[in-house]
């Protein structure tokens, strides 16, 4: 399992807290959205779909929750970071900046950053 920080997006359930980007059905993948039906079986996520078909032994033997230590390693393995939406005024900075030098140098990264609210990541990626 990966920590949580407190900056990031999180999902609250009857269960726990999860990353938003970690609160997904352990069968298909689909990332659950807050009011999605889902049922906690055996500490998997699964979604509502999902889990009608493991009830109904639809899918058979081959429909199995995966291990722990694979549950584990899915959690590692995540598909994306969340996207991060700038504000206007957080682009005009951007766009400011980017205009007097293509490539800043780390400090006016740096202060982009704190001018922004953002991570130093999230303003060198951009």
């Amino acid at each position: 399992m990966v920590p949580l920080n407190p900056t990031d997006l999180v999902h609250k359930s009857a269960d726990g807290v999860y990353h938003a980007t970690c609160f997904i059905c352990i069968f298909c993948g689909h990332l659950l959205q807050p009011g999605d039906e889902y049922v906690v079986h055996d500490g998997f996520l699964v979604c509502r779909l999902d889990y009608e078909a493991m009830v109904q032994g639809a899918f058979g033997p081959a429909y199995k929750l995966p291990s722990s230590s694979n549950h584990s390693d899915h959690h590692r393995k995540s598909p994306k970071r969340p996207r991060t939406i700038l504000t206007s005024q957080q682009r005009k900075a951007f766009k400011a900046s980017f205009e007097l030098s293509a490539k800043p140098c780390r400090k006016v990264r740096e202060a982009l950053a704190k001018e922004t609210g953002l991570s130093v990541r999230v303003v060198q990626v951009w």
